[in-house]
């Protein structure tokens, strides 16, 4: 395997890189364990962290609007990673703790992809706040209530 542009950076430089790109509205290209049906990388957004600052929440985008239309619609034109318009399904979240998408992301630099606009960030906190799916106890470990 040729060796990742990464590999030519100091860790320090990686540690500080990481630190200033993983945050919330920060878009990446991950696995999501949680759908071990789905054999592609799925794209989410980290949208929130923890009480305890040790995990972040995400949220997937899919081509397919969810049938409760608790989602936003992010466009191909504002991110050009995307193949189509897709929607940031605001039914569920998934959890992941920090140290691991960390050390992920020490390994794949290249899987941050960019950050979703102010706006969307807000948009989608709301509709989080409001979504009858998520347990109580999960909105509150992430501020959500």
């Amino acid at each position: 395997m040729p060796p990742s542009l990464g590999n030519f950076f100091s860790k320090e430089f990686k540690d500080d890189y990481l630190g200033k790109k993983i945050s919330p509205k920060c878009i990446l290209l991950i696995k999501i364990p949680e759908f071990k049906d789905v054999n592609y990388p799925k794209y989410a957004i980290i949208v929130c962290v923890s009480d305890n600052s040790n995990s972040i929440a995400s949220v997937c985008i899919n081509t397919d609007k969810p049938f409760t239309n608790n989602c936003i619609t992010i466009t191909k034109k504002e991110h050009a990673f995307l193949k189509y318009d897709s929607y940031v399904n605001c039914d569920f979240i998934s959890e992941m703790k920090l140290k691991d998408l960390t050390a992920f992301l020490e390994k794949y630099p290249e899987n941050i992809l960019g950050e979703i606009t102010d706006f969307h960030h807000i948009q989608i906190l709301e509709r989080l706040q409001s979504s009858k799916v998520i347990p109580v106890k999960l909105k509150r470990k992430f501020g959500l209530l």
